[in-house]
């Protein structure tokens, strides 16, 4: 098998993948009546032409910002894999109070229905920044407690994590217990009347 035979059966598994994991775990697109993955990353959100972006992925096209469409060819293949790379390394993918896409119901963190609540990684470091500061000297174990949070939450890479709402309990995309909260809530906010 010839080099572009390989890098050619690489693309058409790279495309396979992204279809299925569409297929199985896509959400309703907000342009069509269709599944799609909704892309968050704004690093992933690659210029389609001009002021167009791409928003979401479907089984059989690219949907930009304004709900147009474009064949999966005009991404670069760079570009094609890096989006595979993404969708495909981990099954659930938390944005601002949504997992996948799913918006959380406000009820379910207003009324603290669940143990955990979505947080912006680095909005809370500095919520935590500003707190340290804000210790009295009354207070030196909890400023010690916050430093040891601050440190470990600065070396991880998730945009978002889960908080614990009772402890300084954080989980994000690596933790051995990451999906089954993530299966946990999108259960809750099915269950959740509105």
């Amino acid at each position: 098998m010839s080099y572009t035979e390989k890098f050619n059966s690489l693309l058409d598994e790279a495309r396979k993948s992204i279809i299925s994991f569409v297929n199985n775990k896509g959400v309703e697109s907000d342009h069509q009546s269709t599944k799609v993955i909704k892309i968050e990353d704004e690093n992933l959100q690659f210029n389609l032409d001009g002021d167009r972006y791409l928003s979401e992925i479907s089984s059989c096209e690219l949907i930009d910002n304004h709900g147009y469409t474009y064949a999966f060819g005009v991404l670069e293949k760079s570009q094609f894999f890096e989006l595979a790379d993404n969708i495909l390394e981990s099954e659930f993918v938390l944005s601002e109070n949504a997992i996948n896409g799913i918006q959380i119901q406000e009820k379910i963190f207003d009324q603290e229905l669940f143990g955990y609540r979505i947080r912006d990684r680095k909005d809370f470091i500095d919520e935590l920044t500003r707190w340290i500061g804000e210790c009295g000297f009354d207070r030196q174990s909890d400023k010690a407690l916050m430093q040891a949070d601050l440190e470990m939450l600065l070396e991880v890479e998730a945009d978002y994590m889960f908080e614990s709402i009772s402890t300084n309990e954080y989980i994000y995309e690596g933790c051995y217990n990451f999906d089954d909260t993530c299966k946990e809530l999108l259960e809750l906010n099915k269950k959740t009347i509105v």
